[in-house]
């Protein structure tokens, strides 16, 4: 879309600057002008927000927070610490803290976790409650 958008006010562009030049409306290319200045300022106030989200960690998917949460919970551990962020299109990064009154390994609370989609990469840390 983005390509698509840069495309288009090019030949808006060329388009005003041959009205402007054949049929003599001058004011076609400045109207041309701010027209795709709006169009691309549009494009990239939407580019900067969705980049922001994805670096601030805005956009936190709170369903899989919460079926992560639950699931190491299950067994009467508490979650002290989750981040959850998305690292690409269909993956999401975790990283959890629990408190555990008889830890058991990492692996133990990654198998808890098994099923669900999209968790690519899970480091968890155990401590003793």
């Amino acid at each position: 879309m983005h390509v698509l958008a840069d495309a288009l006010t090019s030949v808006a562009a060329i388009a005003g600057l041959l009205c402007g030049r054949f049929l003599g409306w001058v004011w076609m290319d400045p109207l041309i002008g701010i027209v795709g200045g709006v169009v691309i300022a549009h494009w990239s106030i939407g580019l900067m927000r969705a980049a922001a989200c994805s670096l601030l960690d805005v956009a936190v998917n709170s369903k899989m927070a919460d079926a992560v949460r639950s699931r190491l919970e299950a067994e009467g551990d508490r979650v002290v610490d989750l981040h959850l962020w998305r690292l690409g299109p269909g993956h999401q990064g975790l990283v959890v803290s629990i408190a555990a009154r008889s830890p058991q390994p990492p692996d133990a609370y990654k198998a808890r976790l098994s099923g669900l989609p999209g968790l690519s990469h899970v480091t968890i840390e155990v401590n003793p409650a």
